[in-house]
């Protein structure tokens, strides 16, 4: 085989073996991005969202009671109702992520909903008796009121911590998927790389031959000439 052939073979697996190689990191950074666009997009959304949407209905359980406990006029009263506000603000935007992040089903949002709005309208209630709290309510009717509070709102806690705990397993799944994605792609990378340094040690060594050749073959032939064989062509070109 000519020199220059040899050589263009060589630069050939070369260039093939560096494509590959590129390749493989490029689809391994890719399939990376894509998990990980998951796990920080809709799935961590989903989880976060289902997470503060539980302290935000807590912290208006909790206003609820201490305006319960405080009435009207105390002097918690104005620091009640901040937290009351605070706490729907938080809930209407968490919750709001949640549903936009697209993981839930359209009956589990129709349910999340329907229970949003029965806790609402149940705390409303029963605010609504707080503040007439200069009129006399019978006692039945009071904790008729209360018991409807709390059985929507401990549905509506259930439903949320649901919603979290699917989310939070839909994290924690794609961690041995990354794991693995990453794993393979290092190994892609490893063989392309050790073949690549083969590749090229071997077109290294094939030119040293083929030059060492054509230079033995070029002195046999300049010593054939300084003795005075002069029929002995010189062959430059010998291997090219």
């Amino acid at each position: 085989m000519k020199i220059s052939t040899k050589l263009m073979t060589g630069y050939l697996l070369l260039f093939v073996m560096i494509t590959l190689c590129s390749t493989a990191g490029f689809f391994g950074v890719m399939r990376l991005s894509e998990l990980l666009e998951n796990i920080v997009g809709p799935a961590w959304n989903t989880a976060d969202g289902a997470m503060e949407g539980l302290i935000g209905i807590e912290a208006q359980m909790l206003a609820v009671e201490r305006m319960s406990a405080h009435g009207l006029h105390s002097e918690e009263a104005a620091y009640d109702k901040h937290l009351l506000a605070k706490g729907e603000e938080m809930e209407s935007e968490a919750l709001g992520r949640l549903i936009v992040a697209n993981l839930v089903s359209e009956e589990e949002v129709d349910a999340l909903n329907k229970m949003r709005y029965q806790f609402k309208q149940d705390r409303d209630v029963l605010l609504a008796m707080i503040y007439q709290e200069d009129k006399i309510i019978d006692a039945e009717k009071q904790k008729e009121m209360r018991n409807n509070y709390l059985q929507s709102s401990n549905k509506l806690l259930d439903l949320i911590e649901k919603l979290e705990l699917h989310a939070d397993s839909m994290v924690e799944s794609q961690t041995p998927v990354i794991a693995k994605a990453r794993a393979t792609s290092y190994i892609l990378l490893a063989i392309s790389f050790i073949a690549s340094v083969l590749i090229a040690a071997g077109v290294i060594l094939l030119s040293l031959r083929a030059i060492i050749r054509w230079m033995s073959h070029t002195q046999v032939q300049l010593e054939a000439l300084s003795q005075g064989k002069l029929s002995e062509n010189l062959d430059l070109l010998y291997g090219c």
